[in-house]
């Protein structure tokens, strides 16, 4: 906004000022809402270990899965002082072929997968506002851990929080998310018609 301030009548006005508005908003509510819950069972998840020479590798072993139709619901990797490790979960059909062209493609793998390999199952969600408020992972993170479930691995998006859980914990997961978060459901009542004049 720019403001001009008058000064006497025989005078030239005064430069313009501006008045910098800011505002700050959030938007929360006393149940924070979702589109519902999807879970994803019969999955596994496996970290490799990578030196950061050997991303390249990596990179081009994924994409010639990925030619193959071997699909990923969930990848992350955290960094490490010698490189990274990738976490995949994929489902448990394409386990050995994954691990299998991974160590074929970049002699990568073998072993140190095999040995990492947990079944598990995955929960993912999203809502209205998530991108729009703070508190969201922490509040699915305590209905999980107030009623025993720990996730092993949880990544989030601006707008989808996913949990990897253990076998069978799932459905239980989803029963306790459902009561710290509301589904919308939608609305059973009729309108009115307007008549036209």
């Amino acid at each position: 906004m720019i403001f001009r301030e008058k000064g006497p009548a025989n005078l030239k006005p005064d430069p313009p000022s501006v008045c910098i508005l800011e505002t700050t908003a959030s938007y929360w509510e006393s149940r924070i809402k979702t589109y519902g819950f999807q879970r994803v069972k019969d999955l596994c998840l496996f970290e490799l270990a990578v030196d950061r020479c050997q991303t390249a590798l990596l990179g081009h072993a994924l994409c010639r899965l990925g030619e193959r139709g071997i699909a990923y619901l969930l990848t992350f990797s955290r960094l490490t002082s010698d490189g990274f490790i990738f976490s995949f979960v994929i489902p448990r059909l394409f386990e050995s072929s994954v691990r299998d062209q991974l160590h074929h493609e970049t002699s990568l793998g073998g072993d140190e997968i095999t040995r990492r390999v947990i079944p598990v199952e995955l929960v993912f969600f999203h809502g209205p506002h998530f991108g729009d408020r703070y508190g969201i992972a922490e509040a699915a993170f305590r209905a999980l851990t107030d009623n025993g479930i720990k996730a092993f691995a949880s990544a989030c998006s601006g707008s989808c929080i996913y949990l990897v859980l253990a076998e069978g914990e799932s459905e239980g997961a989803v029963q306790f998310l459902s009561g710290t978060f509301e589904i919308p459901r939608a609305s059973s009542r009729k309108t009115d018609r307007v008549s036209r004049t």
